[in-house]
């Protein structure tokens, strides 16, 4: 920016003098910049933000260390392992039907050890043995990914409000489109809710709900393989007395 002062000066002899004072920096430059990098309305663009930043508006927020790890209780769901590259999104949650979830374990585990020792005798080669456990793990897997990991908890992304909706116990902002539900027994608002699952001891949304349906399909697979293996052992046999 330029800025020019002038002023008009007359000395004894009437001689008229043109005093100019001329300042420029770099002002206009800075404005310039600024306008550049101004958003629009209509953009969408994401902050940072700590964790304690982000779930400070949720009921009954709570951090605390144990361990030396850094837990939230975000409504009634307990988070941690917080990902720094995803907005700190919290990468564990544990639900408020935890336990049922450990005697979902339990249960997993009494059925397929009951499984083999009743209906899975000498006869059955290595190679089925093998293919039953790989597919009773599979149900571990997926059972305990879908129990732990985040479910899609709505966070604080996005600071343009225009054309979203607003969560009034959880006082966060969401896209009409990701379809986000509000659970009472969680407490949280979970994007692309599919249901709340007690047995997974929490809410099956956007990020787990593929280990759900996978660990669905693999209990399904294992009872398939267990009737097979019952009448493979049960046509050996009658092979064998004949």
């Amino acid at each position: 920016m330029k800025i020019e002062l002038t002023s008009y000066t007359n000395d004894d002899k009437g001689n008229t003098f043109n005093n100019k004072l001329t300042i420029e920096d770099d002002t206009s430059k800075i404005i310039h910049e600024k306008k550049n990098t101004t958003l629009t309305s209509s953009e969408n663009y994401s902050i940072t933000m700590t964790p304690q930043e982000q779930f400070k508006n949720y009921p009954n927020y709570h951090f605390f260390e144990k361990f030396g790890i850094l837990f939230c209780k975000i409504g009634n769901t307990i988070t941690c392992n917080f990902d720094p590259d995803n907005y700190n999104a919290p990468k564990i949650c544990i639900g408020p039907h935890w336990y049922l979830a450990v005697i979902s374990n339990i249960l997993i585990t009494v059925f397929i050890f009951t499984m083999y020792y009743c209906l899975i005798d000498s006869d059955v080669n290595v190679g089925s043995k093998f293919v039953y456990f790989l597919i009773g793990f599979l149900i571990y897997f997926f059972f305990n990914r879908c129990a732990l990991i985040n479910p899609g908890i709505v966070q604080k992304k996005n600071i343009d409000i225009n054309n979203m909706e607003y969560c009034n116990i959880c006082q966060v902002y969401y896209n009409e489109d990701k379809k986000v539900q509000h659970c009472k027994m969680c407490n949280i608002c979970v994007e692309k809710m599919d249901h709340h699952c007690v047995w997974v001891g929490k809410c099956v949304g956007k990020n787990n709900i593929f280990s759900f349906y996978a660990m669905l399909a693999s209990i399904g697979l294992v009872y398939l393989f267990i009737i097979y293996l019952a009448f493979f052992q049960f046509s050996t046999k009658t092979k064998s007395k004949k």
